[in-house]
């Protein structure tokens, strides 16, 4: 940690910083600043954060690794459990936090491990979206806090189950006990998890603009975690990617840079397919693959019809399955068989509750020639 705060301090002096500027930008006191700085005294983990984020934002994760753990006073802990939760800290940090908590004398820090414990489980995908659903109904919490965090948990069951309508309407409830909530820190944060969720339902249900509108919000927010911005900017690149090229990829690139940013290479392999399906949807050229799918694709693009398809027909021999995307590129290589793979790609997008990624096959559906009313009477 005294090393990472060496950096910062080197930070400051290279962009010419100074505690009085780094606590207005970070809405605190030059002391409070110098005392971080000077580890003399246990601050907000929300505000250490704060602080590291606009010094250097590629050293902010790093440094809150450590800082959660050191935390010791009851309300720091509470968020701390909250920050490595949105974050995705799991394990070490929110399963060190969870446990020690649970057998901690306050009793309000003890509710919160025992929430943030079902969010933990959750996340690490220990438990199904059923089970966190049966889990967190029948629990109870004392602190309001706790007790909207097991709403939010709920909800997340739901959208994880597909049930993309009703998890809106539960949501739509949710907001007003979120804004009545008195710590700025929980309050902000539990609106950046109730964003996610809105822009997610509404780029899966087609509504791109109400989508990019909650991202927006999410971007805007000085305290969301790090990996919910970059969710965001690759949303609002998902948003754009039938629509705007430029735009698409710029903002795929944002978030690709942000995920490299918090060491999320699982994610960045994600962004960059994203930024090559794009491209290859628009013909642009790409240099290299990041999988078979993608190479496929191109080859059809650029009149490989037959070699593209059968290498796509080799991927579902190899994974023995019926892949969305894959049908959809099918549809794209096979001129006879073209209507039936987009058919297919839609209605198994549509079974995901993903209406964004099935009106690529609506549009190319239509402009074949097949009814309206039997493609829009499927697509709704």
């Amino acid at each position: 940690m005294s090393k990472i705060l060496n950096m910062l301090k080197e930070e400051m002096v290279k962009n010419g910083e100074t505690n009085i500027s780094v606590a207005a930008a970070c809405n605190t006191s030059p002391t409070t600043v110098t005392r971080f700085l000077n580890e003399s005294r246990q601050i907000d983990p929300s505000l250490a954060a704060s602080i590291v984020r606009y010094l250097n934002p590629s050293l902010e994760i790093e440094y809150m690794k450590s800082y959660v753990l050191k935390v010791t006073r009851h309300e720091n802990i509470r968020k701390s459990m909250e920050y490595c939760s949105i974050n995705r800290l799991l394990d070490p940090e929110l399963n060190t936090l969870v446990s020690n908590a649970k057998h901690d004398r306050n009793g309000d820090v003890r509710d919160a491990g025992e929430c943030y414990e079902i969010a933990l489980q959750m996340q690490l995908e220990r438990l199904s979206p059923l089970e966190t659903y049966e889990i967190v109904r029948f629990k109870k919490a004392s602190l309001k806090e706790n007790q909207i965090l097991l709403r939010i948990l709920e909800v997340c069951s739901i959208y994880n189950r597909g049930e993309f309508s009703f998890a809106t309407v539960s949501l739509g409830q949710l907001k007003n006990h979120i804004k009545s909530l008195e710590d700025g820190y929980i309050k902000e944060s539990f609106l950046s998890r109730y964003h996610e969720l809105m822009h997610s339902i509404m780029l899966k249900q087609g509504d791109t603009k109400k989508s990019r509108a909650y991202c927006k919000r999410i971007l805007d927010s000085k305290t969301s975690g790090l990996i919910y911005r970059a969710t965001a900017l690759n949303r609002i690149g998902a948003s754009f990617q039938s629509e705007d090229l430029d735009k698409s990829i710029k903002y795929y690139r944002k978030a690709q840079k942000l995920y490299k940013t918090i060491g999320r290479k699982d994610l960045v392999e994600i962004a960059e397919y994203n930024v090559q399906f794009t491209q290859i949807l628009w013909r642009k050229q790409v240099k290299y693959f990041v999988d078979q799918e993608l190479e496929a694709y191109s080859m059809i693009k650029n009149g490989m019809h037959r070699t593209g398809y059968n290498l796509l027909c080799s991927i579902d021999d190899k994974e023995q399955s019926i892949c969305p995307i894959r049908e959809f590129i099918k549809g794209e290589a096979n001129a006879e068989e073209s209507i039936a793979h987009y058919y297919n790609s839609m209605n198994l997008y549509l079974k995901k509750g993903d209406r964004h990624m099935a009106s690529l096959s609506r549009i190319r559906l239509l402009a074949l020639g097949e009814k309206d009313y039997i493609v829009s009477g499927l697509f709704n």
